[in-house]
C-alpha cells in the first residue's frame, strides 16, 4: 500500500454515530491522523451544518459538501470550488417532478437567511414534513408555484442551486431515479442515499460530472497528491465512486454488501468506532 497523503472520510454513517453525534474517539483519531496526512471530510450535507457537527476538529481540514458541489478549507472557510445546476435544466426536471406530485428541496449557496428552498406540489410526504421540521432554521422559503411549466419555474428558481433532492421511501426513489436518468440522460449525477438519523431516503440530483470523488480529485491535484496516495472511508451510495477509485478504501461495517464489495478493507460500524479503526488500519494513527 502506498503512503497515504490524503484521506477522505464520509460524515453521516462514518464519522458520526447513529445519533448524529461525533464520538470523541473519532475526533481524536482524525486529530492524530492530521499529523501524517491531509484530512478531508466528504458529505452530502450543507457546509454550515457540517462545520457545526465537526466543531471538535481543532486542526485545519478540507470540507467537501453537497456531495461534491462545494469544496472549502476550514477554519478559514475559503471556497476552492463550487458547482451549480443549470437553471433551465433544473426547471425542466422540477416541472416533471412537481407534476408527479413530488415536493422538492433545493439546496442553495450558503446564506444567513437560509439555504434550503422548498417547492411544494400537493400534500407533503411524511418524510419531507419531518425534514422541514428539523431544518426550519435553514429554510430560505417554501413556494407553491402557481404554474408548473418549465418556463414559469425558470423565473422563480434561484441561480445558486447546488443540488435538488426528493425525500421518500428508498424503493420509490430508486424508481424515480431510473425515470429521471431516462428522461435526462447524462444531464445529472443522481444517487439514492439512506438517512442514518431520520426515516426514509433521499434522491439527490447534482450537476453532471459533480461527485465527492471528482471534487476530491480536484483537491488532490491542488495539493499535488496522486490517486494512489488517496484513502477513502465511507458507507453509502454517494461514497461508491470514492471507494472504488481511491488508492485504498475502507467500507464501514454498516455499509451495504454491494458497497463493501468495491472497498479494499472493511472496518467496524459507525456505532463501534469504525472510523477511528479505519484510520488505524491505514497507518495514520498509533506509533
Amino acid at each position: 500500500m502506498n503512503r497515504v497523503r490524503l484521506v477522505a472520510l464520509d460524515l453521516d454513517g462514518t464519522l458520526l454515530d447513529s445519533s448524529g453525534s461525533l464520538p470523541e474517539a473519532n475526533a481524536a483519531a482524525c486529530r492524530a491522523a492530521s499529523r501524517r496526512a491531509v484530512i478531508a471530510v466528504a458529505t452530502g450535507r450543507r457546509a454550515r451544518k457540517a462545520v457545526r457537527l465537526l466543531a471538535a476538529f481543532d486542526f485545519p481540514y478540507y470540507l467537501i459538501t453537497c456531495s461534491g458541489a462545494r469544496l472549502e478549507r476550514v477554519p478559514d472557510r475559503s471556497p476552492l470550488f463550487t458547482a451549480f445546476l443549470d437553471t433551465g435544466l433544473l426547471a425542466r426536471a422540477a416541472s416533471l417532478l412537481l407534476e408527479a406530485g413530488r415536493s422538492l428541496l433545493l439546496f442553495t449557496a450558503e446564506d444567513p437567511a437560509g439555504d434550503v428552498l422548498v417547492l411544494r406540489s400537493g400534500p407533503l410526504h411524511p418524510h419531507m414534513e419531518a425534514y422541514i421540521e428539523r431544518n426550519r432554521d435553514h429554510l430560505r422559503g417554501v413556494l407553491r408555484p402557481p404554474s408548473l411549466s418549465p418556463a414559469a419555474l425558470g423565473g422563480l428558481l434561484p441561480a445558486d442551486v447546488h443540488f435538488m433532492s426528493v425525500v421518500g421511501g428508498a424503493d420509490e426513489l430508486r424508481s424515480l431515479q431510473s425515470r429521471l436518468d431516462a428522461v435526462f440522460p447524462a444531464r445529472f449525477n443522481t444517487h439514492v442515499v439512506t438517512n442514518i438519523t431520520a426515516p426514509g431516503a433521499v434522491l439527490d440530483m447534482l450537476p453532471a460530472g459533480v461527485s465527492k470523488w471528482r471534487t476530491l480529485m480536484r483537491l488532490a491535484d491542488f495539493l499535488g497528491v496522486s490517486r494512489g496516495e488517496i484513502a477513502a472511508v465511507g458507507d453509502d451510495e454517494n461514497d461508491r465512486e470514492m471507494l472504488r477509485e481511491a488508492g485504498v478504501s475502507v467500507a464501514m461495517g454498516n455499509a451495504s454488501d454491494s458497497l463493501k464489495a468495491v472497498a479494499d478493507l472493511h472496518t467496524a460500524g459507525n456505532d463501534e468506532g469504525g472510523a477511528a479503526l479505519a484510520l488505524e488500519m491505514l497507518g495514520l494513527t498509533g506509533d
